[in-house]
């Protein structure tokens, strides 16, 4: 690790670092900030330009980052006393094409991962969920995650959380701008991914664009994207809680050659200096020209630019960071473009924006790691107590460094506390809530919804509350000033009840006797009621699974309870009938070829479907052969689906009989292989039915009489040997049973009736032939 070579380092804080160079310094002529560990197995961790790879909780920063013993990205834990990462061990995403952005939103880390490759789909969007624990400052990975969304790579995927917890995500993909969100409350259920609705195509962007998305105003989420179609940079924003599909769009910058695919946004809640503040890369050629600028959604809508580097001075891959303490933006970019060399920063008064001409300041640089690029940081706005911490990559060595300044000395303001509120749901329109400060002397200022603070005392109600979701915050403010942290409250007014839907469940005839059902609410919900048929409601969660359902009809109901106590008062409704029936034919067609049957006879063999003898004096098929030469009959009939548990059943009656020593094939099954697994026979002369299985004949106990009709199933359940199982009914008795047999594991394609061997007599007709699972 190399460190400052500036007088007193460790005492320099960001103003005072950028104060020291008033003109353009020429890059390496000393090494600045810290050099990391190795990245060696990946290229650019830290890029993608929107992205953050760091965040701050319990105090400190943290980081996903390469680990080389692996090879797979971890959560890392920066040290400022001793300027090094350290690896906690935990998985972020083993993928090393894959590029992370992450949100800490104060209770949990978010991190949303995607590779480029938009046609492999190994490298789709995958949402990660951490939980923190503070007092042992260790992190673990929540279950049910990760979450495969999309449809492929992406370029540069983004992510945000709005005031109603649902997590949103943009990336481009295929030349345009895409959207998903999470649903229901559930961070593990996500919407299909849907194209950016623009009144004129807008969305429909070049190749190489790429697209961000920011939580602002306390109650909208905002996307940018670069259309370097069009040359224009876009802003949509979107209210919370509202139409998915509901966006408005204004141009944040347009100029002829007003776009490139670099972006990275930062927000403000309710600051009269701006609202979104956005670090983005022109197209433009002059030298004069601003290629890096800052871009400032205003509190009246409105955009303004700021030029930071001009095209002469040849930076890249801008950030920007917000010292919401000092009201100061701080940029950084590489420098040369477009391989990099030295990270330089500049800064700016939040209140006036206006950043000095020239390269900048270096932030980042090194006499050994010459090819120094792509910054990044925090989605957090940062103040004294967090410091300023930035991570860049040289791609040529193959070495992270970093460089860690502090942001001043902290002001000793008071803090806040909400002790009472309303639930996390009501069906109350009235909201009361009481607070206290750390300091006695303390006055209060209240914000509802994003709303201006205004001076407020404890308790303060508000009444009526609209329905939907809300937050309170509470500020106290003493002679040192207000609280930089608020306190804050959400909570959810709900008066109708939570609609229920079935995502996904058996539907229309199956023949699966189990069947398990996927559902969700259109909010988050307390709990869920199942119901199978006429049951009662019982406690449930998706997915819900039944097993052994009988054949018939079903029907599955569910409703939602939502947070409110609110009950789906109409349960969603699932329909669907178990017929486990893979195939059957009672023959009333007067013919073979409607079953899909294959004929084969020879010599004096007969094949025929004829009528008047059936077991309802209907049609039947009827199968003769004698001992004439070459004499022989049966019929064959291939299942669309082969199947390891097949029972077969139909309705026999011998007609006709040969000699002793000769048995009569009534029934023959065979794998997908072509062998034979079981023959059922009945002996000529004394009607004994026989099974032939494993290589070996036994005797079922049971006589099929001459002329005697008798209905006759066999199931047959295929397994390696000695493990497979062979039953047989006659008219409902269990005649033989085996769970031993070596029937092999292939499954059971095709049935045959009859017999394929040459000048045996015999004579028989079957009906209802049946084949089930």
């Amino acid at each position: 690790m190399s460190g400052w070579r500036r007088p007193r380092a460790a005492a320099v804080t960001l103003l005072a670092l950028v104060a020291l160079v008033g003109v353009p310094t020429p890059a390496y002529a000393e090494d600045v900030g810290y050099v990391d560990q190795s990245y060696t197995g990946v290229s650019a961790p830290t890029g993608e330009k929107p992205q953050s790879k760091l965040w701050i909780a319990g105090g400190t920063w943290w980081g996903t980052l390469w680990d080389t013993v692996s090879q797979d990205y971890h959560i890392f834990r920066f040290d400022p006393g001793t300027q090094s990462w350290t690896d906690t061990g935990v998985l972020v995403d083993e993928r090393s094409s894959s590029s992370p952005d992450a949100y800490w939103d104060g209770n949990l880390l978010y991190v949303v991962s995607a590779g480029r490759s938009e046609t492999t789909s190994s490298q789709a969007p995958r949402i990660y969920r951490f939980s923190f624990n503070a007092t042992t400052q260790t992190w673990a990975r929540d279950s049910g995650f990760p979450v495969t969304i999309g449809n492929g790579g992406t370029e540069a995927v983004t992510l945000a959380k709005d005031t109603t917890g649902t997590l949103w995500v943009t990336y481009t993909q295929g030349a345009k701008v895409y959207l998903q969100h999470s649903v229901g409350g559930d961070d593990r259920v996500w919407t299909a991914r849907y194209q950016l609705p623009t009144p004129a195509g807008e969305s429909d962007v070049a190749p190489d664009d790429i697209a961000a998305i920011v939580a602002y105003d306390g109650d909208k989420v905002g996307v940018m994207f670069s259309n370097q179609r069009l040359q224009v940079m876009y802003f949509a924003s979107h209210v919370d809680g509202t139409n998915d599909q509901t966006w408005n769009l204004v141009a944040a910058y347009d100029r002829p050659e007003g776009a490139d695919d670099h972006i990275n946004l930062k927000s403000l809640q309710a600051d009269a200096s701006g609202r979104v503040f956005a670090a983005v890369k022109a197209s433009l050629d002059a030298p004069t020209d601003p290629e890096i600028h800052l871009l400032a959604l205003r509190l009246d809508g409105t955009w303004t630019s700021h030029p930071v580097f001009t095209v002469a001075e040849g930076h890249t891959r801008a950030i920007v960071l917000i010292d919401s303490e000092q009201r100061r933006l701080h940029v950084f970019a590489a420098a040369p473009c477009c391989s990099g060399g030295v990270i330089y920063t500049k800064s700016a008064p939040l209140d006036n924006i206006s950043f000095e001409p020239g390269m900048g300041t270096p932030f980042i640089s090194n006499g050994t790691h010459t090819t120094i690029n792509n910054p990044t940081s925090t989605k957090q706005n940062l103040d004294s107590s967090t410091g300023l911490l930035v991570l860049a990559g040289d791609d040529t060595s193959k070495r992270y460094l970093h460089n860690y300044v502090s942001l001043g000395t902290p002001v000793p303001t008071p803090d806040t506390f909400i002790d009472s509120g309303p639930d996390a749901a009501t069906t109350q329109t009235s909201a009361t809530f009481t607070f206290h400060a750390s300091t006695a002397d303390a006055t209060f200022e209240c914000s509802l919804d994003g709303a201006a603070y205004a001076p407020c005392t404890s308790p303060v109600t508000y009444d009526p509350v609209a329905e939907g979701p809300h937050t309170f915050a509470v500020r106290a403010v003493d002679a040192n000033g207000a609280d930089p942290t608020p306190a804050t409250r959400s909570w959810r007014v709900d008066l109708t009840p939570p609609d229920t839907t079935i995502a996904s469940g058996p539907s229309g005839t199956v023949t699966s006797r189990t069947a398990t059902f996927t559902f969700t609410a259109n909010e988050p919900v307390q709990s869920f009621a199942c119901r199978l048929d006429a049951g009662p409601q019982v406690p449930c969660t998706s997915p819900h699974s039944y097993a052994g359902l009988s054949d018939g009809p079903h029907v599955f109901e569910v409703a939602a309870t939502d947070q409110a106590g609110n009950a789906d008062a109409t349960p969603a409704s699932r329909s669907w009938t178990v017929d486990p029936t893979v195939f059957s034919d009672n023959f009333e067609s007067g013919e073979f070829t409607a079953g899909g049957w294959s004929v084969n006879t020879g010599g004096a063999g007969t094949a025929a479907v004829v009528a008047g003898v059936g077991t309802d004096g209907g049609w039947v098929a009827r199968l003769t052969s004698t001992t004439a030469p070459q004499s022989f009959a049966y019929i064959d009939k291939t299942l669309a689906t082969a199947q390891a548990d097949l029972t077969v059943t139909a309705a026999y009656r011998v007609t006709g009989q040969g000699v002793s020593g000769k048995n009569t094939s009534l029934l023959k099954l065979y794998n997908t292989s072509g062998t034979r697994v079981l023959t059922l026979q009945r002996d000529n002369v004394t009607g004994l039915l026989r099974v032939n299985h494993s290589g070996t004949t036994v005797s079922t106990g049971r006589s099929l009489a001459l002329n005697a009709t008798a209905t006759i199933a066999v199931r047959v359940v295929t397994g390696s040997s000695g493990t497979g199982r062979v039953e047989i009914t006659v008219d409902g008795v269990l005649v033989y049973q085996t769970t031993s047999a070596s029937l092999g594991t292939a499954n059971i394609s095709r049935l045959r009736l009859g017999n394929d061997a040459k000048r045996v007599a015999f004579a028989f007709v079957v009906d209802d032939v049946r084949a089930t699972i």
